[in-house]
């Protein structure tokens, strides 16, 4: 495993290649791919998320 000083100046250069590769830098660049990954998973998350059928009810339901 990379030490945190590793770790950080890897991100340093990383952030120095996207900055002059990308227009509006780094954080743009960033921003750009938590959307997409976003986008690409929000539907299976909420399918994972959604409640099931008995979730909903309240015990007094479940009863009768």
């Amino acid at each position: 495993m990379a030490s945190k000083k590793d770790m950080q100046k890897k991100k340093n250069i990383a952030k120095k290649m996207i900055n002059q590769m990308e227009s509006g830098g780094y954080e743009t660049w960033l921003h750009q791919q938590h959307s997409m990954y976003i986008d690409n998973n929000l539907e299976t998350y909420l399918d994972m998320n959604e409640p099931s059928s008995t979730e909903g009810q309240t015990s007094s339901t479940l009863d009768n």
